[in-house]
């Protein structure tokens, strides 16, 4: 599939209108579960924990982008959780994000070291 625009999606996500506002959350990680072979809830609730750094306003964008990618966008990184130490390996892809959950921090990859940001 090729990559779609916001646009796109703006209007390919039409027929999914019929999702309650107070479920759509739930059926986009159900879809994500599926995906992903996880039919156990509590591995996804310990797995989110990873993500807690993204802002409550920003998590459906976040599903959105993540979505776009699965059906034939362009990443080709990785998002990395780790504790105890500051991230050493280089990411599978040329892009990554890494999470240190025991101090909040978060780490890009330039392409050769991981840089702190915040």
């Amino acid at each position: 599939m090729a990559q779609q625009t916001p646009q796109d999606i703006a209007t390919n996500s039409r027929c999914f209108e019929c999702i309650p506002p107070g479920m759509q959350l739930q059926a986009l990680v159900y879809l994500f579960a599926q995906i992903a072979g996880v039919t156990d809830p509590q591995t996804i609730i310990n797995g989110a924990k990873c993500f807690s750094c993204i802002p409550p306003g920003m998590l459906l964008q976040a599903l959105v982008y993540l979505a776009s990618q699965i059906a034939g966008g362009t990443s080709s990184g990785d998002v990395l959780c780790v504790t105890g130490a500051d991230p050493t390996t280089a990411p599978s892809g040329s892009c990554g994000i890494a999470y240190r959950i025991d101090t909040g921090a978060i780490f890009l990859w330039d392409g050769a070291n991981w840089v702190f940001k915040v």
